[in-house]
């Protein structure tokens, strides 16, 4: 007999936001992003050299993160990613 409340697993899937930048791209951006945030920033951005990563996936276009977006459209993205 079996327990309809115990939750199981009924499939697996993989998918992958379909914008990506190569880990230079990326630490270029946070480089210009970031510029007037962090008076150390050149001692952060190593950081992208060292994590083994090659690519980052994004839900936008790179472009768009560089511009400022209310709190509503942030999150409606958010809902449909």
């Amino acid at each position: 007999m079996s327990d309809s409340s115990t939750p199981r697993i009924i499939s697996v899937a993989t998918a992958v936001p379909p914008y990506t930048v190569s880990q230079s791209e990326a630490k270029a951006f946070a480089a210009s992003f970031f510029e007037n945030d962090f008076k150390q920033l050149d001692r952060l951005l190593p950081v992208f050299d060292h994590t083994q990563i090659g690519n980052r996936y994004l839900a936008q276009p790179p472009d768009w993160y560089g511009r400022p977006h209310s709190f509503t459209e942030t999150n409606a993205l958010y809902e449909k990613t």
